[in-house]
């Protein structure tokens, strides 16, 4: 049967094939006709179906009609087809690609099997090229060149002048890129009409071969030639999108929603849904998960009830009112709920699930009441519902409504009506993005001004977000076509390599070393082509010819390296705070997950009743459970410390359950609540540290699951031995310590630093006499707190740490809503006597009327009585989670520290203060409520009298006794001074950017732009709204105003609080221990951000040759190098060297480059362009809320140069030292010298504990192997391993075997047993030895290790696109001299241009710093850099002049010119520079120089430009002094040496000059000094 095809151009029948590497169309004979058919739309069956032979040839007529009319038309070969004959799929591949293909004629010769000619093919094979269309490599020569003129002064005398021409002219333009192409096509011979090199020819001629000097010449002095191209990238790589875009880069974020939706067979932590078992068919598809952490799942704004389970049968059953919903169930047809194929082979179908971050696996099994009844698991099949994962925050597990929030937290509208909360909920859809925005101000209108409305207005403006652009293509939009002629850069991370650093050494080449991260095929060092592609330059094409043209006519040579780049920051995945924290828990798990070994619970044996109680296998095979891992993950990371510090942004600590988990079922009017009752000893609580020394604080306990839910309480346990790999811990260490670098204030942690031990009003003591000082944590409320008094009869008023329901008491300052997040609910039961209340409890239902001693009526809520007995219930279940939360979170949290007095007659020292304190920590006091010593009942963490031993305490967050010798008391800056600088420092072990959730409801205004109470973008579901949490990495936080934030203060304890808990004590402000110590008082807020932060990236250009195909670095003098990287000086090696090392301290480069931090390494010449943006608090308070910066949205553009004459003191002469100008040899360019390009990444910080200054005792102890282990609540000497332990000790330091400093309040004289209040259980020391030994010191500041994780750095790209410029300045070797006047052979009566200054075009010879040229690598956006490096000539006249010459264009004086050009000589060497007299000297001069004090404008001169008038007095000070120097040169350096012989060349000038002795004004123009110099140098 016939086809039918369309003819304007939407055919989709025909799929004709093209070979784009042999230029043809069409399939090959072999293939069949039948292959032309796009069998995917259609298939065609013709007249000859039914003969079978040439249906398998697939020859059918119908085809060839078809494939004619599609590549034709239906009009045979029109003329239009014909005068288009380029316009087909080969020609269009080969323009998308810059692909030239070609053939030469004549072809090869042939010849026989003798090697006899019998032919020649008429043609070659097919030749092909990467050719661009268009280069931009070559720029036009530039000569400057000039006459001497004659003119006459205003005296009427004749002076000569300089009048100075630029000519430009193109040099070798018009080849290819690929210079084999010239050769294969013969483009040269073929150039008769142009030829590149002709105007090049012409002009050379007029100076070259003693043109210059011969009569008639047309010029008279050759100033300079300047040849400039740009080398990177590679001519033949230009404006191709390989290199300026990133084809293959994929975005870890999509704005649909379902798209960011993934199928994963197993996720990082090796949890698969994909596993079948026989015994209850349960097949599950694919995990789905989305790529973005923090996503709840899919349909969590539009499901009306919880998500498809599976009960206990088996079944897959829809949720109900009030059941778990976890993992939603779908099967291979993508159906899901209760109608879905449970039996149907899984395949790669996923839909809907959450980002790792709120997992729906790790918490709860994704059924009902998993362990009870006949239905029965083994451990694989809970693997195939239960898996190891972080999560951010936990699910909600409780009905009362109470629950979800804070009692004295923000409101939740949602719970008004509501009688129960939904279990399972939690899950908060992550809207930052859309919420991001700034308060601006709004200036009043014309209007409001008449109407009295004058005042500008606060308003909360918008601008959305999202962490990435969905494509490049989207990211690269605008910046592409400002640089089409640009490169992405290769970089090296080294955060991509630390496994490989650490098995095969730091001599090792990693393969993929370099990479273009999403660019083409060849996007790393792997590929044979990446180098030609990415990073390899081109050679200066004609510098060779050039040079070897002015070889002695111009042979000082200077070289100019011009970067330019497009900034514009491109997150790669792993940047953002919750993708590096997911990280983390990956590393960690990765790195320990072998050694965690499952157990049954501590009396727990099998599930269930169906014969599995007593059977062996069950217990071997639980051992291999990887769901019970997960136990060992949970206080790291699920939440963990890490995640509730990030909610908290304060450092907290996390319980583990190290006994069986103990469960009670609260019944209530709705479905039960389960609660843990078990309380948690002080060595239960993990701290902070354990991140860092997981080991330490985690080996070998066996932790129970800590979730009293029967869907998550598997009954249970883990062990970890404490084995594993290292590469965590780099991990931790660098993002623990880079976070406070990178975000807050000043780059530190808070702390309080005390006065000098050295003041003499430190420690000012009087013996016996008892100390006291308070630190505390709190948040900002709404009012003030509301005192209590004493249950006891004391009608004194204190106030307590917890907050009190009284009246409308509210928080101001949010970080996160909902308390449950933070862990499992716990229960909190008191039964206390009514005898007591003397009857004053009267019952009114179920409620307690106020009594005589209770006169907080609002705590009356958790009351109820019951016959003789009073019922107190205050956990979970009405928002509590003291055990969880951060010290500020239900009130203050306080530590309470004494100090006894030890001497009347000398001050306390900071180490006998330390030895000697004690300390409470309180967070809960329920004295007003009931007092201590009367019959009561506590059952759970959170009852009456467990509620302060059970919860987080300040110890969590802070380190209060550490010390330093610090001098500075700016900055607090360590330093090995005398113990007189010892300081007492209190100190925060972490802080993260602390921003206020307050405003965010669920009611946005529709036109926030103009709503200055703005509240902030909450998007509420409509299943589980109750429960939705306000908070960090949820909606967008506002930075807090300046009544809002968390504080820490120290300060006196109030003297009403001693006078109730400590009676026996007078107390009054002079027993503050603050004051005593000199400690401020003034509180202090967290988690401040920085005003900016300045990051940056370096473009590195390493020069190097190709001896065959090895590449050949060029080496600088080992010795000089390692010299300066040991002592930080030199007075041999070039400024640009010194420079290069310098940056080299700045920036990560891989180990086999990185001679600074391997002296192993053989060091060579590198030009490293620094490149830096500015962060504005704005920006980092996004990053931390994982959006872009600004400059993330926008590109800038910027250039740096670096510039140096040719010697061989410098980079490409092998940096030999020199001790005089005349031993610098100039030299040429090596012959065709490349550059390798790429970029490196700025050094993170790496070691958190060099943060933690307060606990280094003293900056002169070494670093202790290990955590000291935790003792008590609190550690002493402290939880981190800066504490004061040396290394070489193997027991405790003497000071901590002390009884006195660890005892409780019952340890200080005069104190009664009531002071232990709170304390938990007293600090008893132990001697337990720390690991290691006699080990080595290590830098105590900072980890020495330079193999580290480079977080933020190494996950970011600023440097997107960039190219190179090389130029050199030919100048000429023999210095210009203008004639005598009178002896000029041209005359001209213009006004004549100082050649050594000309004001249109000038050409400096050096920096002002460096007369050899120092490095200008400075970021100029868009403005070419500074042009340095100065000629030096072979003899001290001429070394002089240029001397005068440098200085006399620096400073337009000639008696300025003259002292720099001592100055010169002074510094080049050591025993002149060094002496005292001569730096003070200098010093003098230089301010002076600075101020321009002895410099006074005079007036203008027709010949001369603007004159300069000399300070006689400030000069002949001077003089003076120049006169003491000599004499002191002369007596230290002995005649003839070649100091003495410069220093007298200088007297002669000096005294030939005739510096003016009189007052009256010397005028001096440039150029009358210039011509009286040359000729005391001909002289």
């Amino acid at each position: 049967m016939g086809i039918s095809l369309d003819h304007v151009g939407l055919n989709t029948l025909i799929a004709d094939s093209a070979s784009f590497s042999m230029n043809t169309l069409g399939f090959s004979g072999s293939e069949g006709t039948g292959s032309y058919i796009n069998t995917r739309i259609v298939q065609i069956q013709g007249p000859n179906n039914g003969d079978s032979a040439k249906v398998a040839a697939g020859i059918y007529a119908e085809y060839l009609i078809g494939l004619n009319t599609t590549r034709n038309g239906p009009y045979g070969f029109p003329t239009w087809k014909q005068v288009r004959i380029s316009d087909n799929p080969i020609t269009k591949n080969h323009n998308k690609n810059s692909d030239l293909t070609f053939y030469t004629q004549p072809g090869e010769i042939l010849t026989d099997e003798d090697g006899i000619q019998v032919g020649r093919d008429s043609r070659s094979s097919l030749f092909r090229f990467k050719e661009p269309i268009v280069t931009k490599k070559t720029q036009p020569l530039v000569w400057r060149i000039g006459n001497w003129t004659t003119v006459t002064n205003i005296d009427g005398e004749d002076e000569i002048g300089a009048l100075s021409y630029t000519l430009k002219a193109s040099l070798g333009d018009g080849y290819f890129s690929n210079s084999r192409v010239d050769e294969l096509l013969l483009y040269q011979a073929q150039q008769n009409a142009y030829n590149p090199y002709i105007q090049y020819a012409q002009i050379k001629r007029l100076y070259l071969d003693g043109a210059l000097e011969a009569p008639g010449s047309p010029i008279d002095y050759f100033e300079s030639l300047r040849y400039k191209e740009t080398v990177y990238p590679k001519s033949r790589n230009m404006f191709r999108k390989e290199i300026n875009s990133r084809p293959s880069f994929t975005s870890f974020f999509r704005r649909d929603r379902k798209l960011r939706t993934k199928g994963v067979p197993t996720s990082s932590f090796g949890f698969s849904t994909t596993q079948i078992d026989e015994l209850t068919r349960l097949d599950l598809v694919q995990l789905s998960q989305s790529t973005w952490p923090l996503d709840p799942s899919e349909d969590f704004l539009t499901r009306t009830k919880p998500s498809t389970y599976i009960n206990a049968a088996g079944t897959a059953v829809a949720g109900g009112a009030y059941e778990p919903f976890f993992l939603p169930i779908y099967d291979a047809k993508g159906n899901s709920g209760a109608g879905a194929d449970l039996f149907f082979t899984p395949s790669t179908v996923s839909s809907g699930g959450a980002g790792i971050l709120f997992n729906n696996y790790s918490q709860h099994l994704l059924m009902d009441n998993p362990i009870s009844g006949n239905f029965q698991f083994t451990p694989d099949i809970f693997d195939a519902y239960l898996g190891v994962a972080p999560y951010y925050s936990r699910r909600h597990t409780l009905a009362n409504t109470q629950s979800v929030s804070n009692p004295t937290g923000m409101k939740i509208p949602e719970t008004g009506s509501l009688a129960l909360c939904k279990f399972g909920g939690g899950e908060t859809i992550w809207e930052a993005g859309a919420g991001a925005g700034e308060w601006v101000y709004r200036e009043p209108t014309p209007a409001e001004l008449i109407f009295g409305l004058g005042q500008s207005t606060r308003i909360f403006t918008t601008t959305s977000k999202t962490p990435a652009a969905d494509t490049y293509a989207e990211f690269s939009r605008d910046h592409r076509i400002k640089a089409k002629n640009y490169s992405v850069l290769p970089e090296f991370r080294i955060s991509e390599h630390i496994q490989s650093y650490e098995n095969a050494g730091t001599s090792h080449i990693p393969s993929t070393m370099f990479e273009v991260s999403g660019g083409g095929d060849n996007n790393n060092s792997s590929f044979d082509d990446f180098y030609i592609t990415y990073s390899h330059s081109d050679f200066m094409k004609h510098f060779d010819l050039i040079s070897a043209d002015h070889s002695t006519f111009a042979s000082n040579q200077t070289l100019t390296l011009t970067c330019k780049v497009v900034k514009k920051f491109l997150a790669y995945e792993g940047f953002y705070p919750c993708q590096r924290t997911t990280q983390m828990a990956e590393a960690f798990y990765a790195s320990y997950g072998d050694n965690i070994e499952a157990s049954w619970g501590q009396g727990e044996f099998g599930w269930g009743d169906g014969g599995y109680l007593n059977s062996v296998n069950v217990l071997e095979q639980i051992k291999d459970a990887k769901f019970a891992k997960q136990y060992v993950l949970t206080p790291l990371f699920a939440p963990g410390v890490l995640f509730n510090t990030i909610k908290s942004g304060v450092a907290c600590d996390y319980p583990v359950v190290t006994t069986t988990l103990s469960t009670v079922t609260a019944t209530g009017s709705g479905p039960t609540d389960q609660l843990t009752t078990n309380t948690f000893n002080t060595s239960d609580r993990v701290p902070f540290e354990a991140l860092l020394e997981p080991e330490a604080y985690l080996a070998n306990k066996l932790i129970h699951g800590p979730e009293p839910h029967t869907s998550g309480n598997m009954k249970t346990a883990a062990t970890w031995d404490g084995g594993g790999q290292g590469l965590y811990k780099k991990m931790a260490n660098n993002f623990l310590s880079e976070v406070p670098e990178f975000f807050l204030k000043d780059s530190q942690l808070t702390r309080f630093v005390s006065k000098r031990q050295g003041d003499p009003t430190f420690g000012n003591q009087v013996q016996d006499k008892v100390y006291g000082m308070r630190i505390s944590m709190y948040r900002t409320m709404n009012s003030p707190p509301q005192p209590v008094s004493s249950s006891d009869g004391n009608s004194t008023s204190y106030l307590v740490p917890q907050d009190l329901l009284t009246g409308s008491l509210n928080e101001n300052m949010t970080m996160y809503s909902r308390p449950s997040s933070f862990g499992p609910p716990s229960f909190g039961f008191t039964t206390l006597s009514a005898s007591h209340f003397g009857g004053k409890f009267e019952s009114a239902g179920n409620n307690v009327t106020v009594g005589q001693h209770i006169n907080r009526s609002d705590d009356l809520k958790f009351w109820e009585l019951s016959g003789a007995k009073i019922l107190y219930e205050r956990d979970s279940r009405h928002g509590y989670n003291f055990p969880y939360t951060p010290p500020y979170y239900h009130g203050q949290a306080w530590i309470d520290v004494f100090y006894t007095g030890s001497s009347d007659t000398s001050n306390a020292t900071v180490n006998e203060i330390l030895n000697a304190i004690s300390a409470s920590f309180i967070r809960f006091d329920p004295e007003y409520l009931y007092p201590p010593g009367q019959s009561i009942q506590n059952t759970g963490p959170q009852s009456l009298y467990k509620i302060n031993e059970n919860a987080m305490q300040l110890s969590a967050s802070v380190l209060f006794r550490g010390s330093l010798q610090a001098s500075d008391d700016s900055r607090v800056t360590p330093s090995l001074t005398p113990a007189d600088d010892n300081r007492w420092v209190i100190q925060t072990k972490f802080e993260t950017p602390i921003l206020n959730f307050n405003h965010i409801t669920a009611s946005v205004s529709t036109d926030s732009t103009f709503d200055p109470d703005y509240a902030g973008y909450l998007s509420i579901p409509a299943f589980a709204s109750e429960s939705v949490a306000r908070g960090m990495w949820h909606q967008y936080g506002r930075i807090p105003d300046v009544n809002e934030g968390v504080y820490l203060n120290v300060g006196p304890i109030p003297t009403a609080w001693m006078s109730v808990h400590h009676p026996q004590h007078s107390w009054d402000d002079s027993n503050n221990l603050a004051t005593l110590a000199g400690f401020s008082q003034d509180s202090k807020r967290l988690g401040e951000l920085a005003d900016t932060k300045t990051i940056g990236e370096a473009v590195v250009a390493v020069p190097f040759v190709l001896n065959g195909n090895v590449k050949e670095f060029l080496s600088l003098d080992p010795n000089l190098v390692q010299g300066y990287v040991q002592q930080g000086q030199s007075t041999s090696l070039a400024a640009t060297i010194t420079d290069q090392i310098d940056k080299m301290r700045r920036y990560v480069f891989p180990p086999t480059f990185d001679f600074v931090a391997y002296p192993s390494v053989p060091p060579f010449a590198m030009y490293i362009f620094e490149f830096e943006h500015i962060l504005l608090k704005k920006d980092l308070q996004d990053i931390w809320q994982n959006l872009p910066p600004d400059i993330g949205t926008t590109y800038e553009t910027a250039e740096a140069s670096i510039t140096h004459p040719l010697l061989d003191i410098e980079m490409l002469g092998g940096a030999a030292g020199a001790t005089s100008p005349v031993d610098n040899v100039p030299h040429s360019l090596p012959s065709q010298l490349r550059w390798m390009v790429f970029k490196v990444k700025r050094k993170a910080t790496s070691d958190y504990f060099s943060k933690i200054i307060a606990e280094n005792a003293s900056a002169a102890f070494p670093v202790p192997t290990a955590p000291v282990p935790t003792i008590g609540h609190a550690t002493f000497p402290g939880t981190n391993p800066n504490s004061n332990i040396n290394r070489g000790s193997t027991s405790w330091p003497n000071f901590v075997q002390s009884a006195t400093q660890v005892s409780n309040l019952s340890g200080v004289a005069g104190i009664g047993t009531r002071g232990a209040l709170g304390l938990g259980s007293p600090f008893t020391p132990t001697n337990e030895t720390l690991p290691g030994g006699a080990g080595a010191e290590t830098n105590i500041f900072e980890d020495t290790d330079p193999v580290q994780f480079n977080w933020p750095y190494d996950y970011f790209s600023l440097i997107e696109l960039a190219s190179l410029d090389a130029e050199i300045l030919f100048q000429p070797t023999n210095p210009v001299v203008a004639p005598e006047a009178g002896n000029s052979e041209q005359q001209d009566s213009e006004q004549p241009e100082d050649v050594f200054n000309d004001q249109n075009d000038t050409v400096e010879y050096g920096s002002e710093d460096d007369v050899y040229g120092d490095s200008t690598a400075v970021e100029t956006g868009g403005a070419t850099g500074t042009e340095t490096g100065g000629t030096v000539f072979d003899t001290w006249t001429s070394y002089m002049e240029t001397r005068f010459n440098f200085h006399l264009s620096d400073t337009g004086s000639a008696e300025t010119a003259a002292m720099r050009a001592l100055v010169d000589i002074l510094e080049e060497y050591p025993e002149v520079r060094n002496n005292e007299a001569f730096n003070e000297w200098y010093a003098d001069w230089y301010d002076l120089k600075r101020t321009s004090a002895y410099l006074i404008p005079g007036t203008t001169g027709v010949a001369s430009g603007i004159e300069l008038v000399v300070n006689q007095s400030l000069l002949q000070q001077m003089k003076d002094e120049y006169d003491e120097l000599l004499d002191w040169w002369r007596s230290h350096l002995g005649v003839g040496s070649a100091f003495e012989a410069h220093a007298n060349s200088y007297e002669r000038i000096r005294e030939d000059y005739n510096f003016p002795e009189s007052t009256s004004d010397f005028n001096l123009t440039q150029q009358e000094f210039h011509v009286w110099a040359t000729d005391q140098a001909n002289q």
